[in-house]
């Protein structure tokens, strides 16, 4: 079994960003070649992703033990909520509406 090594692609030193901090990542070859340049994305939004996965996750996990829980036994006793609490959720839903709407009309941007 044989192996080719190829020579790496030949940089344009003419075309290298002048600004500080040597990145040289997304600088194309001398070739021209751009389609062989690969842009990942930045490690941040990788990590969101990853967190968005795992919050993902444990609420299915803890949604279907629920489910399970309430199907398979005999002691589960439904409860009524308060009507206190309708109340208090309309009451945050129709200040978070407010403020949206003056976030709109004001020039202050946050």
């Amino acid at each position: 079994m044989s192996t080719t090594v190829h020579e790496p692609p030949k940089l344009d030193l003419e075309r290298v960003p002048s600004y500080g901090g040597g990145n040289w990542r997304n600088v194309p070859p001398a070739g021209g070649d751009v389609r062989r340049v690969k842009s990942s994305p930045p490690p941040a939004s990788t990590g969101i992703w990853v967190g968005l996965a795992a919050i993902t996750m444990t609420f299915a996990a803890f949604t279907s033990a629920l489910i399970v829980r309430q199907g398979a036994s005999n002691d589960w006793h439904h409860f009524t909520l308060p009507r206190i609490l309708y109340l208090s959720s309309l009451i945050i839903i129709v200040s978070s509406l407010t403020l949206e709407k003056a976030k709109k009309q004001s020039s202050f941007t946050f």
